[in-house]
């Protein structure tokens, strides 16, 4: 899927002949939005949203419980067949390249 800027964002409203917010959020309700196009357009290339949400989610990340979670995630997530194939791929690969 491609990614579009806010300038692509900007064009598709005004050649789509969306005139403000409160239309392009009815056009979003409706579901007529193509893939690719952002819903909230202001908000997501917003630079202060972005630091605050970056803000966010490091404190978030660095709590106990977050960090339980993950270690719970990476076990599960270690004993599936797919991964055991997949490291023991990468291990030939590793000792291999170090020889």
């Amino acid at each position: 899927m491609k990614h579009y800027t806010l300038a692509e964002h900007k064009t598709f409203g005004i050649e789509s002949g969306i005139p403000s917010g409160e239309v392009w959020k009815q056009v979003v309700k409706l579901g007529w939005m193509p893939e690719g196009i952002l819903h909230n357009p202001d908000q997501a290339f917003n630079p202060e949203r972005k630091e605050k949400q970056k803000e966010y989610h490091k404190k978030r990340r660095s709590t106990p419980e977050a960090k339980a979670k993950q270690k719970e995630f990476n076990k599960k997530r270690q004993s599936t067949s797919e991964y055991k194939a997949y490291k023991k791929e990468y291990d030939k690969k590793r000792w291999r390249n170090m020889k």
